[in-house]
């Protein structure tokens, strides 16, 4: 698993495909996740394992990229990577979690939290947080940080919270539930996010990706709203 993949920061340009990946290894599946965490590029093992076979089709609000002939070429978009990723249960990323340490994660944090104080930054709303004790210095129990973190759910994630009536500001001084992420869209670096032209680099990729109508958002936003998020 790499993190922070971008076809312009390299010399030609050009994206990565499964052919350039599977060229480094075809025993273990890789990964490179898009700097603007709204894609990814996987080789072959991967998109095996994924099921993205050359009649799978798009996931919704996702996309496979094909080559010529039809074949998944391994350049995945929103919620082609998301899913497997981050939204399906148990995801990739919570199984990554769960055999990582949790001292070293709670260093982590630890040295990211002097990094913010050295800057004046004294507070932190942040994105994916996982909330159980686990992963939480100290096992969520005192004062895990040494800055007061505000944590929001993806409205994928978020029906435990409602079913437990647990709304925003919920928590103590040093960890509180905040606002719920709704994608709407996809990202403007990486060319999902939706636009009313064609982008115009590279030709031919669309324009960009749209989860739902307006009619759909208010739907998620009035949910949220009438349980306190």
């Amino acid at each position: 698993m790499g993190w922070g993949y971008a076809p312009y920061l390299l010399d030609d340009k050009k994206d990565l495909t499964r052919e350039d990946l599977d060229r480094e290894t075809a025993k273990h599946p890789l990964c490179l996740v898009h700097v603007s965490v709204h894609g990814a590029v996987v080789n072959s093992l991967a998109l095996k394992e994924f099921g993205y076979l050359r009649k799978a089709p798009n996931p919704p609000g996702g996309k496979i990229c094909r080559a010529a002939q039809g074949e998944p070429n391994g350049i995945l978009s929103e919620s082609a990577f998301m899913g497997p990723l981050f939204f399906n249960s148990p995801s990739i990323y919570s199984r990554m979690m769960a055999e990582s340490d949790q001292r070293g994660r709670a260093k982590a944090i630890s040295r990211c939290a002097a990094l913010f104080h050295r800057l004046g930054i004294v507070g932190v709303v942040t994105p994916l947080w996982m909330l159980d004790p686990p992963h939480l210095p100290g096992g969520g129990r005192g004062r895990p940080f040494s800055f007061p973190p505000s944590c929001f759910h993806l409205n994928h994630w978020a029906n435990p919270l409602m079913a437990a009536g647990i709304g925003r500001g919920f928590g103590t001084e040093w960890v509180k539930i905040g606002a719920i992420k709704v994608f709407l869209d996809g990202g403007m670096s990486s060319r999902t996010a939706a636009v009313s032209k064609p982008y115009a680099h590279p030709p031919g990729i669309g324009k960009g990706i749209l989860n739902d109508d307006q009619k759909g958002i208010n739907r998620e936003i009035e949910k949220f709203d009438q349980v306190g998020h």
